[in-house]
C-alpha cells in the first residue's frame, strides 16, 4: 500500500513540477525575444552638446504654505550647474505662514552664493498655483525655457532628477550636494 501512495505523491509532485515549468517558459521566452532585439541595435549614440551660447532659463517654484520642503526645493532649484547668469529662479510664494520666512531666508542665502533667484509674493491667491505662474512669466527675463515644480512632497523629492532631465539637452548636469 506505502508503495502506491508514494507512487501516487511523485506523478503529482513530477505534473505539479511540469505545470510550473510550462508556466514559466513564455516569460523566459519573452526575456530572450527582448535580449535578441537589443544586441540586434546598435548602441544609442552619444547626446550632443548644446553648440552656441546657452539660452536664458527660468525655473518657477510656485508654493503654498509648503514649510516642510520649500527649503530642499530652493537647494535643489540652486544646486544646477548652470552659468548663474544665464539662470533665473523665481520662488513664487503665495504663502500665509511661515512658509515665507524659511523662504526669503533660503532666497538670501543663495543671493549672497551669487545665484539670481526671486522671492516673488503677490497681494492675492487669484487662480491659484497657476496663477502665480502666469505672474512669475510676467516677469520672467528666459528664453521661453521654463520648468515649473509644483512643492507638495511627491514633487519635492523629484525636483532635483526632473530639473536635470528637463536641462540635460542643453548641457548641464546637478551637483550631487543637496540630499533631498
Amino acid at each position: 500500500m506505502g508503495g502506491t501512495a508514494a507512487g501516487a505523491f511523485a506523478v503529482a509532485a513530477a505534473a505539479a513540477y511540469v505545470a510550473i515549468l510550462l508556466l514559466l517558459v513564455p516569460f523566459g521566452a519573452h526575456r530572450m525575444l527582448l535580449l535578441w532585439r537589443r544586441l540586434g541595435k546598435p548602441a544609442r549614440p552619444a547626446s550632443s552638446r548644446w553648440e552656441g551660447p546657452l539660452p536664458v532659463v527660468t525655473v518657477q517654484l510656485p508654493v503654498y504654505n509648503e514649510a516642510n520642503v520649500v527649503a530642499r526645493l530652493i537647494d535643489a532649484a540652486c544646486s544646477l550647474d548652470y552659468p548663474p547668469d544665464r539662470l533665473e529662479i523665481q520662488l513664487l510664494d503665495d504663502s500665509d505662514d511661515e512658509t515665507s520666512r524659511i523662504a526669503a531666508a533660503r532666497v538670501a542665502h543663495w543671493r549672497r552664493l551669487g545665484r539670481r533667484i526671486e522671492h516673488v509674493r503677490r497681494g492675492g491667491r487669484q487662480g491659484y498655483k497657476a496663477g502665480a505662474l502666469a505672474e512669475g512669466v510676467r516677469r520672467a527675463r528666459g528664453d521661453g525655457n521654463r520648468t515649473p515644480i509644483a512643492a507638495n512632497s511627491a514633487e519635492a523629492a523629484s525636483a532635483q532628477p526632473r530639473l536635470a532631465a528637463g536641462l540635460a539637452g542643453l548641457g548641464c548636469r546637478m551637483r550631487p550636494t543637496v540630499p533631498l
